[in-house]
C-alpha cells in the first residue's frame, strides 16, 4: 500500500499480528490490568485494514433426489405345504442432481492463484530492507491449481447428474408349515463408468421345534458412488505423522470410480424356551470388493519417501512442496487425495439379544441385553499400505474408522399401565492406538455409561410425556491421542444431558 513510509504517519500502516494489536483483552480486563499496547493506538489494526485483508469465501452446494417406484404384489395360484407362494415385483427410477457454485474468491476460473496470477505466470519479490527474496509460480497443470489462498483450496462451477434404473423381484415360498424360503433379485444400472449390477439373495427360516428356530441368508449387494464422490473438491486440515505437522489435504472426486460390492452371509439361532424368554444369536460375514474410500494422506507421504516402493512416483505427484527442487517431508505444503476403489475387506462377528419378561401383579419387569462382537476386520494391501487387521484398534492415519471389538447394552425396563421406566447400561470395550511409540501405553480405555428414560402415555395413547437423563454419572470420554483428545467416532463428549419433552399425534383413535 503506498504511503509516507513512516508507520502511523499519513496512510502508512503495517499489519500487527500480535496481541498488542487488540485494544481490549478480556483476561487483562478481569485482572484490572491494561494489556500491552492498549494505550498506543498505533499498535492497533484499523477495522478497514482487517476488512481489506479478509475476503468472503464460500461455496453453495445444491443436491436434489427424485425417486419413483412402481410395485406389484400378490399371491400365486401355486400352493405348497405352508400355503400359497407370494410374489412382488417392481421398477424404480432415481435421479440425482449435484450443483456447486463458488463465489468470486473461491472460483478457480476467476482466481486461480495468489497475486492475480494466471496459470504459468510467476511472481517474484526482491529483498527490501528486512524483506526476504520470494518467488511464487502459478502451476500450469489445472489439477495443481488451488486458488488465491494458502490453505483453503478453491473449486469451479459445475453441475452434474445421474439417472439410476432398477428392476427387482421377490418370492416367498412356504415349503411347509415349519420351513419358509425367500428369494430375491435386483438389477440396478447407473450407466457410464459405474455400470450395472445384478444382485441375488436367498434366505430361509426353519422352525425346528416350537422353541428352536434356525435362520440364514446369503446374497450380494451393490453401492454406486455418490455424485460428490465422482466430482468436486474440498480441503481439510489433517495431522500427517511423517511430516510431524498439520497439513492442508485436498480431497477430489474421481469420475473413474467403479461400484462397491459385497457378499454377505448370516446364520442365526432363535430360542424361545418359555413364553417369557426370547433370545437370538447371529453369526455374520461381510466380504467387500472395491470399497469406496479416501486415499490416506499419511500413507501417501510415507510412500513418497520410500525409494523401494514402486508407487513412489505416484505418491510424489500428489504432494506440493515449498521448494519443488528439494522435496522433503518438512517442506510439504499440501497433499492431494481422491476417492478410490480401495483394497478388499473381510469382516465377521456375532450379534446377540436376550429378553426376559417377569410379570409381578400389574407390573411387568423386563431384563435384557444386546450387543455386537467383531472377530476380524481384515484389510488387504494396496499401493499405499500393506494388509492389516483393523478390529480392536484406533486405526489412526488410515481410512478405516476406529473399531472396538465389543459393544454391549444391558437394560432393565419397568412397565406399569401408561408409565414406563427404563435404565440402560452401555459398554464400549477398550482398543489400541497401534501408532503409539514402542512401549507407550496409549490405548483408549473402555467406557461405562448409564441412561434413564421415563415416559407417560395418555389421551388414548396419542399424547406422550417423556424425560431422560443420558450419562447419569457424567462420564467423560476416555482419552485418545487425537486432535480433540477423544475419539469422536466412538464416544460422546457432552457428559450428562437432561431431556424433557411432549409428543402429540393428531387424528382419531389409534
Amino acid at each position: 500500500m503506498p504511503g509516507s513510509g513512516n508507520l502511523g504517519t499519513g496512510n502508512c500502516y503495517y499489519y500487527n499480528p500480535f496481541t498488542s494489536a487488540y485494544p481490549v483483552s478480556q483476561s487483562y480486563t478481569a485482572l484490572d490490568v491494561s494489556p500491552p499496547g492498549s494505550g498506543n493506538p498505533q499498535l492497533h489494526n484499523p477495522e478497514w485494514m482487517q476488512d481489506w485483508l479478509q475476503d468472503p469465501i464460500g461455496t453453495r452446494v445444491e443436491t436434489e433426489l427424485f425417486v419413483a417406484d412402481l410395485i406389484f404384489n400378490g399371491e400365486s395360484s401355486l400352493s405348497l405345504g405352508g400355503g400359497g407362494v407370494g410374489w412382488a415385483a417392481g421398477v424404480q427410477y432415481r435421479r440425482e442432481d449435484y450443483k456447486v457454485t463458488p463465489n468470486e474468491f473461491t472460483d478457480l476460473d476467476q482466481k486461480p492463484c495468489p497475486f492475480g496470477l494466471q496459470p504459468g505466470e510467476s511472481y517474484a519479490r526482491a529483498p527490501e530492507g528486512f524483506g526476504l527474496p520470494f518467488t511464487f509460480n502459478c502451476p500450469s497443470d489445472p489439477l495443481s491449481i488451488t486458488g488465491g489462498y494458502h490453505f483453503l483450496a478453491g473449486t469451479r462451477n459445475f453441475e452434474t447428474d445421474q439417472d439410476i434404473f432398477a428392476l427387482f423381484g421377490e418370492l416367498q415360498v412356504p415349503l411347509s408349515d415349519s420351513l419358509d424360503v425367500q428369494a430375491a433379485i435386483r438389477y440396478e444400472d447407473y450407466g457410464g463408468a459405474v455400470g450395472s449390477t445384478l444382485d441375488p439373495k436367498l434366505a430361509a427360516r426353519w422352525d425346528v421345534t416350537d422353541k428352536i428356530t434356525l435362520r440364514g441368508s446369503v446374497g450380494t449387494s451393490f453401492r454406486g458412488p455418490g455424485l460428490n464422490q465422482l466430482s468436486g473438491r474440498g480441503t481439510s486440515l489433517q495431522f500427517v505423522a511423517p511430516t510431524g505437522a498439520f497439513k492442508a489435504v485436498d480431497t477430489s472426486g474421481n469420475p473413474d470410480l467403479s461400484s462397491e460390492s459385497a457378499t454377505t452371509w448370516n446364520f442365526g439361532l432363535v430360542l424361545t424356551p418359555s413364553e417369557n424368554v426370547f433370545a437370538t444369536i447371529d453369526y455374520w460375514i461381510f466380504d467387500f470388493t472395491d470399497p469406496i474410500v479416501i486415499e490416506p494422506a499419511g500413507d501417501i507421504v510415507g510412500v513418497a519417501f520410500d525409494g523401494t516402493n514402486s508407487a513412489q512416483a505416484e505418491a510424489l505427484s500428489k504432494l506440493t512442496f515449498q521448494d519443488p527442487a528439494n522435496p522433503a517431508a518438512a517442506g510439504i505444503q499440501r497433499i492431494s487425495v481422491t476417492y478410490q476403489n480401495g483394497p478388499d475387506v473381510k469382516t465377521d462377528g456375532i450379534d446377540y439379544q436376550i429378553e426376559w419378561d417377569i410379570p409381578a401383579g400389574n407390573l411387568l419387569w423386563t431384563l435384557g441385553s444386546q450387543g455386537t462382537y467383531v472377530f476380524n476386520y481384515d484389510v488387504d494391501g494396496w499401493q499405499w499400505a500393506g494388509e492389516f487387521e483393523a478390529v480392536g484398534k484406533l486405526n489412526r492415519f488410515t481410512y478405516v474408522r476406529p473399531l472396538p471389538d465389543f459393544k454391549n447394552n444391558v437394560y432393565v425396563n419397568l412397565s406399569m399401565g401408561r408409565h414406563n421406566l427404563r435404565l440402560d447400561h452401555r459398554f464400549t470395550a477398550d482398543y489400541d492406538d497401534a501408532d503409539a511409540p514402542t512401549g507407550a501405553d496409549w490405548g483408549i480405555d473402555s467406557q461405562h455409561t448409564l441412561d434413564l428414560n421415563y415416559n407417560f402415555r395418555f389421551n388414548g395413547d396419542r399424547t406422550r410425556l417423556f424425560a431422560s437423563i443420558v450419562n447419569i454419572t457424567d462420564e467423560d470420554p476416555p482419552f485418545a491421542r487425537l486432535d480433540l483428545s477423544y475419539d469422536p467416532y466412538t464416544h460422546n463428549p457432552f457428559g450428562r444431558v437432561i431431556k424433557l419433552g411432549v409428543q402429540h399425534r393428531l387424528g382419531g383413535e389409534t
